[in-house]
């Protein structure tokens, strides 16, 4: 049985679903509530990317060449995409490149984008 938009497919443990549905924080932190290792495939528009959990807490993202937290903050960012998480041990090998937790990420991310709206906000329109 394949899962359709949005839904567990227990057989194969994963989950998955578009960003127009759930927004990317939303599957982050049930991975994070759960403690759960994952690896969270994305894709948004062109790029693709993966985003590792391990025991609920985000160790590697990647997005692109984007890589680290810069990755995180792209992903949640993000309006259009999809996203499968698919849970699986996270072992040594797997790169680490995020120290923060999921909060700080989440955090962050949106200061910047409250920052970037207010800068857009401040600009003239292009028109003009």
């Amino acid at each position: 049985m394949t899962a359709g938009p949005n839904q567990l497919d227990r057989s194969n443990k994963e989950f998955r679903g578009t960003f127009s549905v759930m927004p990317m924080p939303a599957p982050l932190q049930s991975l994070e509530m759960g403690r759960m290792s994952a690896e969270v495939s994305v894709r948004i528009g062109a790029l693709a990317g993966r985003l590792l959990f391990d025991a609920g807490r985000p160790v590697h993202a990647e997005l692109g060449s984007v890589t680290g937290p810069e990755a995180v903050f792209q992903m949640i960012d993000a309006v259009d995409g999809s996203f499968v998480a698919r849970v699986r041990a996270i072992d040594g090998s797997e790169p680490r490149t995020i120290a923060d937790g999921l909060q700080q990420l989440l955090m962050e991310g949106a200061r910047r984008t409250d920052h970037r709206s207010r800068l857009e906000d401040s600009l003239p329109p292009w028109n003009t």
